[in-house]
């Protein structure tokens, strides 16, 4: 659950030669991501339902200089990537507070309020969140802190976050980044693939096209430091990227992950096909960009072309007459998130890898909220396996510190649901109260 539009360039803490702020990914098997953080918050711009925002504006004359060593890093990007610029590129710089105000405009004007809005009250029901959470403000904060730089697909205007008239060997390696998404958006065209999967609200999709994008950007990043930086450079990177870990907020631990998956994770899949076929492989991934989560921690499975379908959900809000917030699929990636909050990482992995598509709704019963996800596996086996793990998380998500009892009910003071198993379908329903809990169990046909 993550917004979909822009292509950035994040900071780092302890690595060299990356521009992320979290660990590496390891083995293909999803971690949580290692973030240092700062109880300060960066102020952003407060979302608005409608805008007309611009994108990044170039006004400002770049120092000569400045413009040379982009003309550099253009050509070096293309040397590396094995493509040529089929158009002049539009890139400017600005200090922090001008960068983060632009950011902020690009990113409004993108929004879908109601969505973020539903997306919100649905982490909260799965504890993702506290309860007390701004989730659009909060998330507005870690980007508007965590940003070094932004390409965006429908001005085709790259933006980098500096403070001088010359760019570290920190920021240089961010150019490099963000070079790189225009430099394939002029070959590939995802910009327009990206937004139509967000206008048709395909967030399980864009987020596996999100992962190849920053994937391959964070490839550049790492051929092109080894390339063009000495090794006292690559060391100067490595030391700015820890000196900036104090710029992102303090926020809840899932939204990071969220944000940093498509460098790690996305990372190691483009990785994987470039190991495997060099830059030939990667430039096929465009062609059939990967369409989960699943295929992006497991390349066998995308290289295999797995497929996935939703499956179909009663209308919960009309069966229960309650409102409705949200609708949407979870994904490999969210569930093992979720599992994660109450069991071991490696068996929250397992358990959460036999997906062959889901679809959750969640809705507002009065003050009380409630959800349900409806998951297929690919077989039965593997539709007991995540309902084994469900059982063994859903006693710490309650409170009742209790297993479900024998027809799948649970219940604590921090909530009530129900998990049945049916084949390979797996129901997952939660509320913030049994009654609720019930009626969307029943609405289902559980």
């Amino acid at each position: 659950m993550a917004l979909v539009g822009l292509v950035v360039a994040l900071f780092a803490a302890g690595l060299a030669a990356v521009v992320i702020r979290a660990g590496e990914g390891g083995g293909g098997k999803l971690t949580r991501a290692s973030a240092t953080t700062s109880s300060s918050v960066t102020t952003t711009i407060a979302p608005a339902p409608s805008t007309t925002a611009a994108g990044p504006t170039t006004t400002a004359a770049i120092p000569p200089a400045l413009a040379a060593t982009f003309s550099q890093i253009e050509a070096q990007v293309a040397q590396i990537r094995g493509l040529q610029w089929t158009a002049p590129l539009d890139i400017a710089v600005a200090p922090d507070a001008d960068f983060v105000r632009q950011l902020d405009a690009v990113n409004q004007r993108d929004l879908h309020p109601d969505r973020l809005a539903g997306d919100g009250e649905t982490l909260k029901v799965l504890k993702l969140i506290p309860s007390g959470t701004d989730y659009v403000k909060t998330y507005m904060s870690l980007l508007g802190g965590a940003v070094l730089g932004f390409y965006d697909p429908k001005t085709k205007k790259l933006l980098v976050r500096a403070n001088g008239t010359t760019l570290t060997p920190y920021e240089r390696i961010t150019v490099a980044h963000e070079m790189l998404h225009a430099l394939t958006d002029q070959h590939f065209q995802f910009g327009p693939a990206t937004y139509t999967l967000d206008v048709q609200d395909k967030e399980e999709q864009g987020s596996g096209y999100s992962a190849l994008l920053e994937g391959d950007a964070r490839l550049m990043e790492a051929n092109w430091s080894s390339k063009f930086l000495g090794q006292s450079e690559r060391n100067q990177a490595a030391a700015e990227a820890n000196n900036s870990a104090g710029l992102i907020p303090k926020v809840p631990q899932f939204l990071l992950d969220s944000l940093y998956f498509p460098y790690t994770t996305g990372k190691d899949f483009v990785v994987s096909r470039w190991r495997a076929g060099g830059y030939d492989a990667v430039n096929a991934a465009y062609m059939r960009p990967p369409d989960s989560t699943q295929v992006i921690i497991h390349p066998d499975l995308y290289n295999a072309g797995k497929t996935w379908t939703a499956p179909a959900l009663p209308d919960v809000a009309g069966a229960t007459g309650c409102a409705a917030l949200r609708t949407n699929t979870l994904g490999e990636f969210d569930m093992t998130e979720l599992l994660q909050e109450h069991l071991d990482p490696s068996a929250a992995a397992d358990a959460a890898q036999g997906w062959n598509g889901d679809t959750f709704a969640t809705v507002r019963c009065g003050s009380a909220r409630g959800f349900v996800d409806r998951w297929t596996a690919p077989d039965a086996g593997s539709a007991g396996k995540l309902a084994s793990a469900l059982s063994q998380w859903a006693g710490d998500w309650s409170g009742g510190h209790s297993a479900p009892a024998a027809d799948g009910r649970f219940s604590g003071p921090s909530g009530a649901g129900r998990i049945v198993v049916k084949g390979a379908q797996v129901d997952l329903v939660l509320a913030d109260d049994q009654p609720t809990a019930d009626k969307v169990s029943s609405a289902v046909g559980d």
